[in-house]
């Protein structure tokens, strides 16, 4: 880690720790969270893990020993999301919580585990206890709570610096590190001369940004699935950042600054409108919002589930199992979402269930390129993700303009070359493979 990286560390960790404590009614349960949606994949915090799993149980039998490790770890990663959500994490230890079928059951507790984890994280200045839990009855008028905890302060400084943690080879030479081919034949590998000017676009990129800081650093790459025009976006770990439930990735900091995510509103829907010759309104999901009373990210993942679907086949199943997804849904809210989304867009019937939506990624990876060349030559440090752009708040502005000049290039080049019939043989090729 260089310097930078450390003082935008500290920088992050100032700001959250001068917050203070979160009010004593602000709290959330253990979540299952993955290390990469919370930096908790660097080495730091796996030796801090490990250290923590050596203390936490003297078994020696390794079932026993990973069974705490995994208690350990989904405290520990509930914790950092805390500390982004300004709330208290609450860690009941009442035996009707770990009984079967019970939630914190199913994550792996006992009760036994629960205070072992407890004890442990408090003798080792991990976290703080805020308010202890009691049983209802204890005074009139109450229900039962369970005891609430904070992570220190050496804690959260800890994690900001595990997210700023610099991950990946800045100095990687390889054109396959850059440019990806995952599942391709030889047959169907492109002459390198169709590709090259891309890898030396990713290289020219990667090296302006190895002077940079922000969370999660490491070199960005492409990676393409079974044929050209298919998947293809800009990758990095940065995107991986939790933001939907609470915005871990926008209250990071960019060289020591705030970051904002210029984005489009429905993106793979108006790239499709606009490949198929149709307009959407500014808002398209407004009178679908009205229409069905659900809310804007429900209506999102039915379109991202319905255009990436590579034909009607997996539609019982996606309507059957909606409530599952990140974003749930009850199987004729999916259906109710499903006949407005065709009611008012009509032209949607011959793209939902057609794969249009792994094809859209391509293009999406061609505007991102061209929106990487523009940041190097603008001296702008951006980050892709996916559809959007994280930027300093100073070049939100710049680089929103600067995106919808190279959406309008590539969506023009892509008619021009009529992009979804010239990638529609891949549809059931791909579908024959698997």
């Amino acid at each position: 880690m260089d310097q930078a990286q450390k003082d935008n560390a500290a920088q992050l960790a100032d700001m959250i720790i001068a917050n203070g404590e979160p009010d004593k009614e602000s709290s959330t349960r253990i979540l299952r969270l993955s290390g990469r949606s919370i930096g908790a994949s660097s080495p730091y915090y796996k030796d801090l893990l490990n250290e923590l799993t050596a203390k936490v149980t003297k078994s020696t039998n390794q079932d026993d020993i990973d069974g705490h490790r995994k208690c350990l770890n989904h405290i520990l990663t509930t914790l950092a999301l805390c500390f982004f959500r300004f709330e208290w994490v609450t860690l009941p230890t009442n035996p009707t919580n770990f009984i079967e079928g019970e939630y914190l059951r199913w994550l792996g507790f006992s009760r036994k585990r629960m205070q072992r984890c407890i004890d442990t994280l408090v003798e080792n200045d991990v976290m703080i206890l805020g308010r202890k839990g009691f049983r209802a009855g204890n005074t009139f008028g109450t229900r039962a709570q369970a005891s609430q905890y904070y992570p220190t302060d050496d804690f959260i400084r800890h994690m900001c610096h595990s997210l700023y943690h610099e991950y990946g080879d800045f100095d990687a030479k390889a054109d396959a590190d850059l440019y990806r081919f995952k599942d391709f034949l030889p047959e169907d590998m492109p002459q390198y001369d169709t590709y090259q000017p891309k890898i030396e676009a990713l290289r020219r990129y990667n090296t302006f940004m190895r002077d940079h800081s922000w969370a999660m650093k490491n070199p960005s790459y492409i990676s393409l699935k079974h044929y050209v025009g298919r998947s293809g976006r800009v990758t990095n770990y940065y995107q991986n950042l939790a933001q939907r439930r609470v915005p871990i990735r926008t209250n990071t900091l960019l060289d020591g600054e705030r970051i904002v995510e210029p984005d489009f509103s429905a993106n793979h829907l108006r790239m499709a409108s606009n490949l198929v010759g149709e307009e959407l309104p500014d808002d398209p999901y407004t009178v679908i919002a009205v229409e069905t009373g659900l809310e804007r990210d429900q209506i999102k993942s039915v379109v991202t589930k319905c255009m990436g679907a590579s034909s009607k086949r997996p539609k019982g199943y996606l309507i059957a199992n909606a409530h599952l997804a990140k974003v749930p849904l009850h199987a004729d809210e999916f259906r109710a979402t499903l006949a407005s989304l065709e009611h008012h867009y009509p032209w949607t019937q011959n793209i939902f269930f057609h794969d249009v939506g792994t094809r859209l990624q391509y293009l999406e990876g061609e505007i991102a390129l061209r929106m990487m060349d523009w940041a190097v030559d603008e001296q702008i440090p951006l980050l892709a993700v996916h559809d959007a752009y994280a930027v300093r708040d100073k070049d939100g502005d710049a680089t929103y303009a600067q995106m919808k000049l190279n959406w309008d290039r590539v969506l023009m080049e892509a008619n021009f070359d009529e992009f979804l019939d010239d990638t529609e043989y891949t549809v059931q090729r791909v579908l024959d493979r698997k």
